[in-house]
């Protein structure tokens, strides 16, 4: 694996993981009472806390993008 592969690898891993985090944010913001009433229902949560686990997890999924596929990529863009 040369290290052209490897930034192309990672550059279209952040773009893929940025559409799922935008597709789960416009779920939420479009079909809101649907989301929370079927996440509330299947893992036993109250309503009112499911917008908080929505939020918590959107937030560690965009660090988890930005700590292992756009800075990475940033890296060896800039270095070569």
């Amino acid at each position: 694996m040369n290290v052209g592969y490897l930034k192309e690898l990672l550059g279209y891993s952040a773009l893929i993981n940025f559409v799922v985090l935008m597709i789960w944010f416009f779920m939420l913001q479009f079909c809101k009472d649907w989301v929370f009433g079927l996440h509330s229902k299947i893992f036993g949560i109250p309503v009112g806390d499911v917008g908080k686990i929505h939020f918590f997890l959107m937030g560690f999924y965009k660090l988890g993008i930005y700590l292992f596929l756009l800075i990475p990529f940033l890296v060896i863009h800039f270095i070569l």
